[in-house]
């Protein structure tokens, strides 16, 4: 709020960070035998490729009787083989998203 001869006015100043362009997500695919587990890591990014902080990633198994999501982080994923066969984990960040394989072995 500013006040000059008796005349006053209020401004709201909103500052946000880089829009997210696109996401990471690493390794691109990987190879777990049944009930072993492998980590991905996710990243939000901006327009030049740099990673950007506060937003909110989300993890998902295209079938979680091949591949189920144990655990997570802000930016990783555990998965765990649960039969044989081939899944896709999806990370998703602002819309966009990036996916990995995962071939789970007997």
């Amino acid at each position: 709020t500013a006040t000059s001869e008796g005349k006053s006015g209020t401004a709201t100043v909103t500052v946000t960070g880089p829009a997210v362009a696109s996401v990471s997500l690493t390794p691109q695919s990987a190879t777990v035998k049944r009930t072993k587990t492998v980590v991905f890591t996710a990243a939000c990014l901006d327009a030049s490729g740099h990673a950007v902080t506060g937003h909110t990633i989300t993890f998902a198994t295209s079938d979680a009787k091949i591949a189920k999501i144990q655990s997570f982080t802000a930016t990783t994923v555990t998965v765990q083989g649960q039969s044989k066969g081939t899944a896709t984990i999806t990370a998703t960040c602002e819309g966009k998203s990036a996916s990995s394989t995962i071939k789970v072995t007997d």
